[in-house]
């Protein structure tokens, strides 16, 4: 038998087999495009790694594994790069029933799982009332970094509604995308290259089901 594991450049998947015995599993690139490097581990304390992607490995033993791109790796077939969002440090104007419970680092970590729940994604923990425009995760790289997309993963069911994503120049914030009446889970956003060191997302408001409230489990920015 044969498990398939999509991956994304520089994000981490974990994938915990539930046969027994020694199965291959194969590596594929998914949007982002097949990746230059990856990096395997089996839970055995040995990393392995491969500069062809595809590949395809055998399990030692059914345990979890781990499939990681390096930050430092480059992508081929594809137009976008890393996602330099793991690079940035995360905080929020508030969180829902404090951290660790929806915490602001849910946003980088890696997954872009879409499960609702406070192991998975950032709540604001100041209600949104419609006019106040104060509730918001950023981003910050600490340095100017170059990206042309950003795409923002929210939660199953909770998708928000109207939001702002802003860009920090150095000297004045920038509203780059204005979202709303949003409905999607996954928004995917391009535009011409530019260079910030901060990156702000406003939450203005939640889903149509609880609309004083924004849920947000991943930014990938690239």
């Amino acid at each position: 038998m044969k498990t398939t594991i999509k991956i994304a450049s520089a994000l981490v998947f974990s994938v915990a087999l539930s046969h027994a015995g020694v199965l291959p599993v194969e590596f594929k690139g998914a949007s982002y495009g097949d990746q230059s490097e990856v990096e395997w581990n089996f839970g055995d304390g040995n990393i392995n790694s491969s500069s062809v992607a595809p590949v395809e490995v055998e399990t030692p033993t059914p345990l979890p594994i781990v499939v990681q791109i390096p930050i430092s790796g480059t992508v081929v077939g594809a137009s976008y790069g890393v996602n330099i969002a793991r690079l940035a440090t995360v905080t929020a104007s508030s969180t829902y029933g404090g951290s660790p419970a929806y915490s602001p680092a849910r946003i980088n970590d890696g997954s872009i799982l879409t499960t609702a729940g406070p192991n998975w994604s950032w709540t604001n923990g100041i209600p949104l009332d419609g006019v106040r425009d104060d509730q918001y995760v950023l981003l910050d790289f600490g340095a100017s970094k170059a990206f042309s997309a950003i795409d923002l993963y929210t939660s199953e069911g909770w998708p928000i509604s109207d939001y702002n994503i802003s860009v920090w120049n150095g000297t004045t914030w920038t509203v780059l995308i204005k979202a709303r009446k949003n409905t999607a889970i996954l928004n995917h956003w391009t535009f011409a290259k530019i260079s910030a060191s901060k990156i702000k997302i406003t939450v203005l408001k939640g889903p149509s089901n609880l609309i004083l409230w924004g849920r947000i489990n991943e930014v990938v920015v690239y």
